[in-house]
């Protein structure tokens, strides 16, 4: 097919949305950069399908010489890319982060960066944690590249009205599994990431193709005014998903439609009308289309590298000496590495060379990742501090995703409590009390007591009438006293960050008014469990700091003059308060710590019996350790 520099312009706005998006991560929150991903992959399913058809109708196609092509153009950049990166962040990392680096190779030189993140890795919170996790696009679109070709191929030669019908049955299908998994199940990390879901906006581009080259040369056709108002009706579709479109979206879901119906819409109206020749067409943003590819590949692990070299807060000023590295960079890959490559033609060894270089690079990856000691104090310390509350999503009965509402946490059975609540018990608090849940919840279950309720790190649970703007956060209170008044349940425990409550709201005010209310509807008894010793640093760092960066063993107490959880002393105050009736309160301070020390092990293998994993959540190790004594306050409640 001809070139057409208004698509190459399009390529150049979205790598340009898509960079915005990763160089000011603040901006996030009013915009959505990243949405320029979904523009490449309409792109790239109408070129491909393009190429495919048309060789396919002059009977030029062969599976050898697509393949070819793809290794051509994706290998060279990436290669190039993978190998600097690896050895510049070899330089400046840990023992972990070295073996989290080899991991994401072997997965970038299989091209299933996809594979997986879904459940480790949230795209907005890991760009900080994985320098190559911007590959699970290209991994999506090789995939693509791989099963695509092999199926026109089928179809075509079986019937090629098929390839349509089923191009339409596989889009339908996919944007409905999206939908579901997004609105339904409620992860859209695992919509973000997965194949299947994604695949829709690639087969987009292809049946926008397959309409294309069916209905003539669309390419040198005079623009009519329906084809001129097509055109800005996609740059509005754009622009609109750019604005509306935020981090906390339900995203993909219904609203990936806005980038890539907008794309499609400017691809068919083909390249002579106003828009695509001044707007998409110009010289500037055709030209960051010629090294978008290889822009989106340098951009994302210069900027960690660059991150990691100065953590905290990032000045403008640095920010914008990345991006013109990552333009050079780009610039250079492309000219110098990529082209060369695509113009020539290759003589049989050097293109066994070039495809072998993937799994050269994962064998270099796996046996690294092995020749790493993983029992060293300090690559376990490490493991721990690269934790976040997404390792504890396989629980039910957590709110750490705000896309989670009362629908996924009545289907999980949060709130399905008997009417009769003997031996019934409610748990309800911030993150803190969802660590705590890891270990009480199947303590308690194992020995015949129910737990019911909700741990969210993002509604103040204590509000008896949550702020109007968070409407979800009010029907979780709302379905939560709903089910304790039906319930009645024994005891309520409340579990929460009490240093962090009190620098808002006064935290014996809140919490005689919120457990008044709970008596009201037919609680028994409360427990309120006070906050586990907390660390400024987060306690990996505070031991690597203090012990293993000066050679010394890690002590199973450490001084409480080095914890430092509670600078207005809420600790003392919430153990003087004036309770009301069958009201019980549990220090855990008192339980960890002894005298002037704290413990932080429970036991002698560090990489399992570490008390929290960052400032003050427990692991699961610690949140059994602190059930236990919660397990035995809970059975002298329950014979009382």
């Amino acid at each position: 097919m001809k070139f057409r520099c208004d698509i190459q312009g399009l390529r150049g706005f979205a790598v340009l949305a898509v960079l915005a998006d990763h160089f000011a991560p603040d901006v996030r929150q009013t915009s959505g950069g990243f949405v320029g991903v979904d523009i490449f992959f309409v792109i790239s399913g109408f070129l491909i399908t393009s190429i495919i058809i048309r060789e396919l109708d002059n009977n030029e196609f062969t599976l050898k010489k697509f393949w070819t092509r793809r290794i051509k153009r994706i290998f060279p950049s990436l290669v190039v890319m993978l190998a600097i990166t690896t050895l510049l962040l070899w330089t400046v990392s840990s023992e972990y982060v070295k073996y989290e680096l080899l991991r994401n190779l072997a997965k970038a030189a299989t091209f299933t960066s996809n594979l997986g993140y879904s459940q480790t890795q949230d795209y907005f919170g890991g760009q900080t944690q994985n320098p190559l996790l911007h590959l699970w696009s290209l991994a999506i679109e090789e995939q693509f590249y791989l099963l695509w070709p092999l199926t026109c191929l089928f179809l075509y030669r079986t019937n090629k009205k098929l390839t349509i019908y089923f191009s339409y049955l596989i889009t339908s299908i996919s944007f409905f599994a999206n939908l579901v998994v997004v609105f339904y199940f409620e992860t859209k990390s695992f919509a973000f990431y997965n194949t299947f879901t994604r695949i829709w906006e690639l087969m987009l581009g292809a049946l926008l193709a397959q309409h294309l080259l069916r209905s003539g040369d669309s390419e040198n056709r005079k623009p009519s005014a329906t084809h001129q108002l097509v055109s800005l009706f996609g740059l509005l579709l754009i622009g609109t998903s750019l604005t509306i479109t935020t981090q906390d979206s339900a995203f993909p879901g219904h609203l990936a439609l806005l980038p890539t119906f907008g794309a499609a819409a400017i691809i068919f109206a083909g390249p002579q009308n106003l828009i695509n020749r001044h707007v998409f067409g110009n010289h500037v943003l055709t030209w960051f289309g010629g090294i978008s590819y290889a822009l989106y590949l340098w951009h994302y692990p210069l900027l960690f590298l660059m991150r990691t070299i100065n953590p905290g807060r990032t000045n403008f000023l640095l920010l914008s000496f990345t991006f013109l590295i990552s333009v050079l960079a780009a610039h250079a890959s492309t000219k110098f590495v990529e082209s060369p490559i695509r113009r020539v033609a290759f003589r049989r060894s050097a293109f066994k060379a070039l495809s072998a270089s993937m799994p050269v690079l994962l064998i270099i990856a796996l046996i690294l990742q092995n020749a790493i000691d993983k029992n060293d104090l300090s690559f376990v310390l490490d493991k721990y501090s690269a934790l976040d509350l997404g390792n504890q999503s396989d629980l039910d009965c957590l709110r750490f995703r705000k896309e989670i509402t009362v629908r996924t946490l009545k289907r999980q059975g949060c709130f399905d409590a008997p009417s009769d609540g003997d031996r019934t018990v409610f748990l309800v608090g911030d993150s803190h009390s969802g660590s705590l849940r890891a270990g009480l919840q199947p303590y308690l279950e194992s020995n015949g007591i129910s737990l019911f309720g909700v741990s969210t790190g993002w509604c103040s649970w204590w509000q008896i009438k949550p702020l109007d703007d968070d409407r979800i956060c009010a029907e979780i209170t709302r379905e939560f006293l709903a089910s304790i008044s039906r319930s009645k349940p024994e005891i309520l425990i409340i579990d929460g960050y009490w240093a962090k409550i009190a620098r808002g709201v006064d935290v014996q005010n809140i919490l005689i008014e919120y457990i008044d209310l709970v008596q009201s509807l037919g609680v028994k008894k409360v427990l309120v469990v006070g906050q586990v010793p907390t660390y400024e640093a987060g306690l990996p760092q505070h031991l690597q700091n203090l012990y293993v960066s000066k050679g010394l063993p890690i002590p199973e107490l450490t001084p409480r003059a080095q914890v430092t959880n509670d600078p207005k002393g809420t600790q003392e105050h919430m153990r003087n308060f004036a309770y009301p009736l069958n009201v019980y309160y549990r220090s855990i301070d008192d339980l960890l710590c002894i005298k002037d020390s704290c413990r932080v092990t429970i036991g002698p293998n560090l990489a399992n019996d570490l008390i929290v994993w960052d400032y003050g959540h427990l692991t699961e190790a610690g949140a059994t350790f602190v059930s236990k004594i919660l397990f035995a306050d809970i059975e002298q409640l329950l014979a009382k």
